[in-house]
């Protein structure tokens, strides 16, 4: 199985009780392709909503920039 995205020190950065040998029983462990991937799904439904939705979405969560489209505001 590939190296979770989470794993750093051997200690889940997801779930903190969790460690290396749990990893294949995690609920959320990706590896860095699989974690690529689904950003990049994310990120092409969030590019795909109206402007007045993004925009409310970067300025909630992401400090007013719109990472989806490549860092712009």
């Amino acid at each position: 199985m590939d190296k979770c995205f989470a794993l750093k020190d051997e200690t889940c950065q997801v779930i903190s009780t969790w460690v290396k040998q749990q990893c294949n029983d995690c609920p959320f462990h990706r590896s860095p392709e699989e974690l690529a991937e689904s950003q990049s799904i994310a990120n092409a439904r969030l590019a795909g909503l109206d402007k007045d939705k993004q925009k409310y979405i970067a300025e909630t969560y992401y400090k007013k920039e719109m990472p989806w489209l490549g860092g712009g505001k």
